[in-house]
């Protein structure tokens, strides 16, 4: 199989990512400060895509959902 028919088979894994997990840090930062997104809810978006892909790539050994949380959550206090 050639270079070019190996790259096609290949897949972007953003290609099915929810729209949250295609945002960029400028769209959080924005969006957390006028309150229309909370770090938390961008864990947990990340965490669930993290789970989802993981089989297929294989990526993670261990997911921290329980530090992931607390991180984004004490987040919210350093303004």
């Amino acid at each position: 199989m050639g270079s070019n028919e190996a790259r096609k088979r290949v897949r972007n894994p953003l290609d099915d990512a929810p729209a949250l997990c295609r945002l960029s840090a400028g769209f959080f930062t924005a969006d957390f400060a006028d309150g229309s997104l909370s770090p938390v809810e961008a864990a947990r978006a990340a965490l669930e895509r993290a789970e989802d892909l993981n089989p297929r790539y294989r990526a993670f050994n261990r997911i921290d959902h329980e530090g992931a949380l607390a991180a984004a959550r004490a987040s919210r206090h350093l303004d």
